[in-house]
C-alpha cells in the first residue's frame, strides 16, 4: 500500500509541477511511471542487499544515490513529450558552426538549417550546402531540419548531400508541383515537410494532409532574416492548424521565426525554432531549457 500510494502521489506531483503531459499520453505515461518506479524500487533493494546495507534504515541515502537511473528512464519514456527546440543556423559565411556549438553544445533537440537563395532574400543569401557536412560532424546524432527558402526548391533538393535523419521543408506558396517535389525528397531518403506562411483555408489544410505529416509555420513577415518579431497574424493560422491536427498523433507542427519561450508557451505544438533568442543571450543552454519547459511555467524568460 505504501509503495503504491507513494507512486500515485509522485506521479500526480510530477504531472502537475515538473512535466507537461498531453491528455492523450496520460494513460501510457502512468503505465511507464509505475513500471519504472517499481523497477527503481527493485534496484534499490538489490543494491542494499549486495552492499549489505539495511534498506529501511538507509532508505534516503540509497534512493538518493540511485535517483539518476530512475530520472533518466522517466525522462526518456514517461515524460518525453516536452516541447522540442531547434537552434537555427543560416548557410552563410557569417554563421560559424563551431562557435554556435560552443554556445549550445548538445542541448538543442534538433538543428534547424536555413537555406536561402536570391529568389527570396538577396540580402542574406545562405546557400553553402557544404556546411551541412560540418553541421552533421558537430551534431552526429541530432535530427537535421532543412528549411529551403527558394522559389525553385527542387534545384536545392538535388544539391543536398546524403544525410541521415533529415527533414526537408519547402514553402507551400512558392511552388505548384507539390506532389512531384514531395516524391523527389522521399527518393533522397529525406522526410518532406511543408511551410505555411500565409493563412490558408481548412480545405487546403486537409488536402495537404494527404501528402504531409510535417508542417511548419513561418511566423515573421520577411523570410530569411533573423531577429524579427513574432507576427501576431500568424496566431490564427497556428491555432487552425493545431485544431485540425489535434486528433492525428503522427502530425507534427513546428514554429519558426520570432519565437521566444513566452511565445512558445502559447501554442500546443511539438517543435519550435529559434536563433537570436538562443544565441544572443549570455547562457544559451539555460535558454534552451527555458524553451523546453515553456509550456509548463506561466512566466518563462521572454
Amino acid at each position: 500500500i505504501s509503495v503504491s500510494s507513494s507512486i500515485a502521489v509522485a506521479y500526480f506531483l510530477n504531472v502537475n509541477l515538473n512535466f507537461k503531459v498531453p491528455k492523450e499520453r496520460i494513460k501510457i505515461s502512468l503505465l511507464y511511471f509505475t513500471l519504472i518506479s517499481f523497477f527503481s524500487c527493485v534496484i534499490q533493494l538489490t543494491f542494499s542487499y549486495v552492499v549489505d546495507i539495511e534498506f529501511f534504515q538507509n532508505r534516503f541515502q540509497i534512493s538518493g544515490s540511485l535517483f539518476l537511473i530512475a530520472y533518466f528512464l522517466h525522462r526518456r519514456y514517461t515524460f518525453k513529450n516536452y516541447q522540442k527546440i531547434g537552434v537555427a543556423i543560416h548557410l552563410n559565411q557569417s554563421n560559424y558552426v563551431d562557435e554556435i556549438y560552443k554556445k549550445v553544445k548538445n542541448f538543442p533537440d534538433f538543428i534547424h538549417i536555413d537555406l536561402i537563395d536570391e529568389t527570396i532574400n538577396k540580402k542574406n543569401i545562405s546557400t553553402d550546402v557544404e556546411k551541412l557536412i560540418q553541421i552533421r560532424k558537430f551534431w552526429p546524432q541530432k535530427k537535421l531540419q532543412i528549411h529551403i527558402m527558394s522559389t525553385k526548391p527542387e534545384y536545392w533538393v538535388d544539391k543536398l548531400p546524403q544525410l541521415r535523419n533529415t527533414e526537408v521543408f519547402f514553402h507551400y506558396d512558392d511552388i505548384d508541383e507539390i506532389e512531384e517535389l514531395n516524391s523527389k525528397i522521399l527518393k533522397k531518403n529525406f522526410i518532406p515537410g511543408i511551410v505555411l506562411h500565409k493563412n490558408i483555408t481548412n480545405i487546403q489544410i486537409l488536402d495537404l494532409f494527404n501528402l504531409f505529416n510535417n508542417f511548419m509555420v513561418l511566423c515573421v513577415s520577411k523570410p530569411g532574416f533573423s531577429g524579427q518579431a513574432f507576427q501576431q497574424e500568424s496566431t490564427d493560422l497556428i491555432n487552425n492548424l493545431v485544431k485540425a491536427t489535434e486528433q492525428i498523433d503522427e502530425m507534427k507542427i513546428t514554429l519558426d521565426g520570432g519565437i521566444s519561450p513566452k511565445i512558445a508557451s502559447r501554442f500546443n505544438v511539438k517543435e519550435v525554432v529559434s536563433a537570436s533568442s538562443i544565441l544572443n543571450v549570455d547562457d544559451s543552454k539555460k535558454q534552451i531549457i527555458n524553451f523546453q519547459t515553456s509550456q509548463k511555467y506561466e512566466n518563462p524568460t521572454p
